[in-house]
This record gives C-alpha cells, sequence and structure tokens, in this order.
C-alpha cells in the first residue's frame, strides 16, 4: 500500500511537469491587437510597426500547429515544434524573405505619443511583427528583432481577442563623431566676388554632402556627425574665372584660398610703329656729295697741272 501511494504522488507530479499544449477551438471574430513601443519604460512615439500575416493556425488540439500561407507558403521554414530560439530564428528568416522579395505589410501603423500602435479587426493567424529602425535627436538608435505573433492571444488556456504585445526594443548608444569646418578665403582687392561658391565633403572617395558658401553665412560651413576613423575630404568644384584655388588644412579646420590672376591690359591709344616701306634715301644724298667731292678734287688736279706745263 505504500509503494501505491509513493507510484500516485510521483505520478501525479510527472503529469503537473508536462504542459498540455491542447488548446479550445478558436473563436469566431476578428482581433484587436494594441503594441507597446517603449524603453525603460519610456514611450517612444513615432515608432513605426509593420504585420505580415504569414501563417494559419492549422489545429488547437492535440496541440497549436501552423503552416506558412500567401506569399510565405514557398518558403522552406519549418514551424514545427520550435523552442523560444527556433521562434526567433524563424521569425528572422520570414523577415529576410520579406525584405528581398519586398513584400508589403498587410498592416502598419506609427505609435502615438504614449508609445501606443493599435490594430483593428485583425483575421486569426501567425503574424510576422517588425519594427523600422529610429534615431532620436540626441543620436541614439532604437531596433527590435521582428518576432512571430500567434493572433488571437493565448492565455491561460484562453483564446484572447483582445490582445496586447510589447516590442522589446534595445538602444545603441550614438557613435564617436567628429566634425569639419570649412573656412572660404579671398585674396582679390577691388575685384567682384562670386554670389556663392559650392564645396563638396568627400569620404574616402564617396561624395557624402555639400555646402554653398556665401557672404549669408560668413563664406563658412561645418559639416558635423562625421564618423570618427575614416578620411575626409573637401574640395571646390565650381572655381570662379580668373582664379587659382589652394586647399589646407589644419586638424578639422579646412581653408580654401581663392587668389585672383592679373589679367593684362592694353594702353587706351597705344602709338602704332609704323613698318618703313618704299625706298631708302639717306644713301642717295651721301652718293651725291661723294661724286661732288672727288669731281672738285679731280678738278684741282687738273688745274694745277696745267699751270706747271
Amino acid at each position: 500500500m505504500k509503494k501505491l501511494s509513493v507510484f500516485l504522488v510521483l505520478l501525479l507530479l510527472l503529469c503537473c511537469a508536462v504542459p498540455s499544449l491542447a488548446a479550445p477551438a478558436l473563436p469566431e471574430g476578428e482581433v484587436d491587437l494594441e503594441v507597446k513601443a517603449a524603453y525603460e519604460g519610456v514611450p517612444l512615439p513615432n515608432t513605426a510597426v509593420t504585420l505580415h500575416r504569414v501563417g494559419e493556425i492549422l489545429e488547437t488540439s492535440p496541440w497549436i500547429t501552423y503552416g506558412l500561407t500567401g506569399d510565405f507558403a514557398s518558403y522552406p521554414v519549418d514551424l514545427q515544434e520550435l523552442d523560444n530560439a527556433g521562434w526567433a530564428a524563424a521569425a528572422a528568416t520570414l523577415a529576410s524573405y520579406a525584405s528581398a522579395d519586398s513584400l508589403p505589410p498587410d498592416f502598419q501603423g506609427t505609435s502615438d505619443e504614449n508609445g501606443i500602435i493599435s490594430f483593428a479587426q485583425l483575421p486569426a493567424g501567425l503574424y510576422l511583427m517588425q519594427m523600422a529602425n529610429q534615431t532620436d535627436e540626441a543620436g541614439y538608435s532604437y531596433s527590435a528583432a521582428p518576432v512571430l505573433l500567434t493572433l488571437p492571444g493565448y492565455q491561460e488556456n484562453t483564446w484572447q481577442l483582445e490582445t496586447q504585445a510589447a516590442l522589446k526594443i534595445i538602444r545603441v548608444d550614438p557613435p564617436e563623431t567628429t566634425q569639419i569646418e570649412v573656412q572660404k578665403v579671398w585674396e582679390a582687392q577691388g575685384v567682384e566676388l562670386p554670389d556663392s561658391i559650392t564645396v563638396e565633403l568627400l569620404c574616402q572617395g564617396q561624395l557624402i554632402a555639400t555646402a554653398e558658401l556665401s557672404e549669408a553665412n560668413y563664406w563658412k560651413h561645418t559639416f558635423t556627425q562625421l564618423e570618427v576613423g575614416k578620411e575626409y575630404e573637401v574640395v571646390e568644384r565650381n572655381v570662379p574665372d580668373n582664379y587659382t584655388v589652394t586647399i589646407s588644412r589644419t586638424d578639422n579646420q579646412v581653408i580654401i584660398t581663392n587668389t585672383a590672376q592679373e589679367v593684362p591690359t592694353e594702353p587706351e591709344n597705344p602709338d602704332p610703329e609704323i613698318p618703313q616701306t618704299g625706298i631708302i634715301r639717306w644713301p642717295i644724298t651721301l652718293v651725291t656729295v661723294l661724286g661732288i667731292v672727288v669731281f672738285a678734287a679731280g678738278w684741282c688736279m687738273y688745274y694745277a697741272g696745267k699751270k706747271e706745263t
């Protein structure tokens, strides 16, 4: 009798240790779902949430089973006899397929100032719930892993047509950032300056930002929220005509100097240089004078000789 009592106690404990997977039949009607978006109790407004209806509830007894449906029916994802890690992996896999194939969500909503997203009149089924990553003004980014959600909800052996769910949100601190200040310097006295110039910021050769410099911003601009550890360059593309450009950098300050080039100008009334044309006359005069001298000398010699004879 004592052995029988011990056996009955052990049998009772064994039965209590194995949870029942059976559930009552699904109730008729649609489901209202309320999703809470908060981080450490602080509501996150303007959080976007999407729902894809990925599966049907096939059976509720002797346990709840699911089957993929619609656009998800062709994906080779097993939903049978999964533990928590298995359900998480299935959700991540289905989310990857939905993104790769650009499948539009069946339902979507955005949280209000209290971090609440409300969905009404949802048909029963298995849903893939995803949250769009968001970043606040301080640079903190928030995200949540995709999850699979049974609707209606099932609690304490009862189906819940009004169901609540909370996103398991994680926060990532903002990355360490730096900034680069750009200053334009003009070396141009008495020359009219252009209205503005455009500078480009490149990160490892890729254009990531542009800025317009003008008198309105004192020919300055600061590029902010730049990731630390990368190489940045600043260039000026539309250099004005008759200017040269030099770019110098000290730490996080870049100075772009435009120097005006002197343009040679012609005098208003230049004296034209008239080329000589025609006959050169001064040799004729010289030859004539020499001829007269020679003639006179000859005449004198002739006259002197005649007197002697």
